[in-house]
């Protein structure tokens, strides 16, 4: 099978995990705080020793990361949502103890006083859960000061991160390999939270755009394996 047909396999392959990204990123159009994967091709050798020449470069879809960019402001009026300014993300607990980072700021207080974004612990500058007494009137003002009744209880971690990051939940990341997290003093808008970064429109013509290319890949791919049979056909010593 001639080299020809290596190029446009590893052409599909790459537009292929290209797709499950852009479809990923479109699912979650509506989903606050969401922070779009970001798909990235590299080129490489066959066979590094040998010229560029000799020997075709071949594509393939590498891990590109997570865009940076905001979401748009959503006004809410909820007293517990917020929203952060800048960079910096929320901090929760993962299930596995480690910190979580995220752009929702949905917060929720559970029958026991904890306070949760989708169910995980969000955690104060502390480093503790934050947990106030049941039943007590619970504010968040744009330093991140929770209160209880009117008693200050903690104040929402914030951080800002930097490196590898890793995604464990639709909006919540986890520092990668070489990922870090570097606690900020922080202001947040109250009664608002960030909405994805990805629009329903941009992600479709994306997708569409990627199909079609996933599209002529295999369309290659199909031609170099029927001019390789020619090939071996015209090349077979008839009887």
């Amino acid at each position: 099978m001639g080299d020809k047909v290596y190029l446009a396999m590893a052409g599909a392959a790459a537009r292929l995990r290209s797709l499950d990204t852009i479809a990923d990123n479109l699912a979650n159009a509506e989903t606050p705080g969401f922070r779009a994967a970001q798909g990235r091709f590299e080129s490489y050798l066959a066979d590094a020793g040998q010229r560029a020449a000799e020997h075709p470069s071949y594509v393939a879809a590498m891990a590109g990361g997570i865009d940076g960019r905001s979401g748009a402001p959503e006004l809410t009026g909820r007293p517990l949502d917020v929203r952060v300014d800048g960079q910096a993300f929320l901090t929760v607990q993962q299930q596995n103890g480690l910190p979580g980072f995220t752009r929702d700021g949905r917060i929720e207080v559970d029958t026991e006083g904890m306070l949760h974004i989708q169910g995980r612990p969000v955690l104060g500058q502390s480093g503790e859960v934050i947990t106030v007494p049941r039943n007590a009137l619970v504010a968040i003002d744009e330093r991140g000061v929770v209160k209880a009744d009117g008693v200050e209880i903690d104040r929402l971690a914030l951080h800002e991160l930097s490196g590898a990051l890793e995604r464990v939940g639709p909006a919540v990341l986890a520092l990668g390999a070489e990922g870090a997290a570097v606690p900020i003093e922080g202001r947040l808008a109250v009664g608002e939270i960030e909405g994805s970064n990805v629009t329903a429109l941009e992600s479709t013509v994306a997708l569409v755009t990627a199909q079609r290319a996933y599209d002529n890949a295999m369309q290659a791919l199909q031609t170099s394996k029927r001019l390789d049979e020619r090939a071996a056909d015209v090349g077979r010593v008839r009887g």
